[in-house]
């Protein structure tokens, strides 16, 4: 599901368009045999990027995230990258999508699906998708950290009128650390109402998830929280 491409000189008012017509039918060419869920763009030749070609690209990386397909670009050059955070497409596109090596691309692109996939999965084994997508998780106050073994967990009842947040922090790309997370949740009888991941610092993968209780259908209680923060402090000190 990574589809590579390199893209053969810089990019203009006068080329753009037509680059842009290109990924989209490799994209539909190739959805009946394999969904593309990442598309990497080796940028090796690209010397220069346009504002009109910039804008263009914006499109196109907006286009691809609503399609669930997501947009990294490899080798990319400084004078393009000066260029594109000129145009604000740097941070449209985010850092983290960037990278020094076609390979190194690759293997973040597998990464990100191997831990989303888990994520899915086990949360579809809990609970039914939410209806209209997943939700992106408010950032955490650091009053409600703690550090145990290299990785960083906080719960918190105050940053969501519904639901209790919790966040972690995982060294290294461990699928079986939050698969065991999320059952455990199931058999306190919590309710995962949200989930998202996403990769930082390289090596890390910061963790959001939205939890209800059973019970009454919104937050937890304190006594919940308690239970909840005393079984993942066991989950992280076994891992």
């Amino acid at each position: 599901n990574v589809f590579i491409c390199r893209l053969g000189s810089s990019l203009y008012f006068a080329n753009v368009v037509y680059v842009k017509e290109m990924l989209l039918k490799y994209v539909e060419d190739l959805s009946d045999a394999n969904n593309i869920e990442y598309m990497i763009l080796e940028m090796t030749p690209v010397v220069s990027v346009d504002y009109s070609a910039s804008l263009v690209l914006e499109g196109v990386v907006r286009d691809f995230r609503r399609k669930g397909i997501e947009l990294a670009f490899a080798m990319v050059g400084t004078r393009v990258r000066t260029s594109m955070a000129r145009t604000g497409l740097l941070d449209v596109i985010g850092e983290k999508w960037f990278f020094n090596t076609v390979n190194e691309a690759v293997n973040y692109c597998l990464k990100h699906q191997r831990m989303k996939s888990t994520v899915a999965a086990v949360q579809n084994d809990i609970e039914a998708p939410i209806k209209g997508g997943s939700k992106e998780l408010p950032a955490v106050d650091s009053q409600y950290s703690l550090v145990l073994l290299g990785s960083e967990l906080s719960i918190s009842n105050d940053m969501n009128s519904n639901h209790t947040v919790v966040f972690m922090n995982l060294e290294g790309d461990r699928p079986d650390v939050i698969a065991d997370f999320l059952h455990r949740l199931k058999d306190m009888g919590f309710l995962l109402k949200g989930a998202h991941a996403e990769q930082f610092e390289a090596v890390s993968w910061r963790h959001r998830y939205l939890v209800q209780s059973s019970e009454t259908g919104s937050k937890l209680s304190a006594e919940e929280v308690r239970r909840l923060r005393a079984g993942l402090g066991e989950l992280l000190d076994m891992k």
